[in-house]
């Protein structure tokens, strides 16, 4: 099984820009999108579609795209306050449940800093409602520690928005409950692996970026894991207009594939692989969230 998650910054211009191509050449049976920031038509040949957006117009929201119809779907956690917002997506399956994340940013100020961290512990207590093992993939909008985010970045500001203590604590929190981030496991030392950069000052084509996109998987399906490794395609679909002034730039995420073995004890569509893509790759170009 292949499970692709990308933050594509807005879904109708990243449509305009090759998403559907990048879609039907990924070979996903999950695709997990964020940021989509409004429901816009989608021709999905094979895939059910299954969309979270935001209340607010042009904002946040999440879509997945499965190939097989889940047992059961919820949008966001049953918290109003947070789940206007459109950040969460939960297909159950019978072995698993797959989560589409798209955690808050603090913004610059930290004027969300409250919200995002009432956020997280929200999500954990979600997370403790469910009654199988989980795959979470997303945005998490937070680089764990110091190799996920490039030096430079905090010359001027040792804990910027994405990289505040308290945010750092909040994903530490997640992976107590039993999760592991999966690139991080399998490459304790990997230097350079960002998912989001700054469109400014070509910090993308520097590779000077930030790790914020995750796959955290319960341990129960660690010995599943095959491999993780970037996608290039997403990247090259150039989809994803980040606000600066210019239209269309190179996408600012790109994806990490994680394939899982398969195991009698799961579903028997598991038999090929989980590949579960997270915005990133190891010489990468640029990002950042809202």
């Amino acid at each position: 099984m292949k499970i692709v998650s990308w933050n594509v910054n807005g879904l109708a211009a990243c449509k305009r820009k090759g998403f559907l191509r990048v879609l039907a050449r990924s070979g996903a049976d999950i695709f997990c999108c964020q940021e989509i920031k409004t429901r816009c038509p989608l021709s999905t040949p094979g895939y059910l579609q299954f969309w979270n957006p935001a209340k607010r117009p042009g904002y946040s929201g999440t879509l997945t795209l499965a190939r097989k119809e889940p047992l059961s779907v919820r949008y966001g956690m049953g918290i109003r306050e947070f789940d206007v917002e459109g950040r969460l997506i939960t297909l159950e399956y019978d072995g698993f449940y797959a989560l589409n994340v798209y955690g808050p940013n603090s913004q610059s100020g930290l004027a969300r800093l409250e919200y995002r961290t009432a956020w997280d512990a929200a999500l954990r207590e979600f997370l403790l409602t469910l009654d199988k093992p989980v795959i979470l993939c997303g945005d998490f909008n937070v680089a764990r520690e110091h190799i996920d985010i490039y030096p430079e970045n905090l010359r001027n500001e040792p804990e910027p928005p994405g990289f505040q203590s308290l945010e750092r604590e909040g994903m530490e929190r997640l992976l107590a409950l039993g999760l592991t981030d999966v690139f991080r496991a399998w490459h304790p030392q990997v230097e350079g692996a960002y998912t989001w950069w700054s469109m400014r000052l070509n910090k993308r084509l520097e590779n000077r970026g930030w790790r914020l996109d995750y796959f955290l998987i319960s341990e129960a399906l660690l010995p599943m894991m095959q491999s993780v490794a970037p996608s290039r395609r997403a990247a090259s679909a150039s989809c994803g207009s980040r606000s600066v002034g210019v239209s269309a730039v190179a996408m600012h995420r790109s994806a990490s594939v994680a394939r899982f073995m398969p195991n009698r004890l799961y579903p028997q569509w598991i038999k090929r692989f989980c590949n579960c893509t997270a915005r990133r790759s190891f010489t990468p170009r640029s990002r950042r969230a809202a």
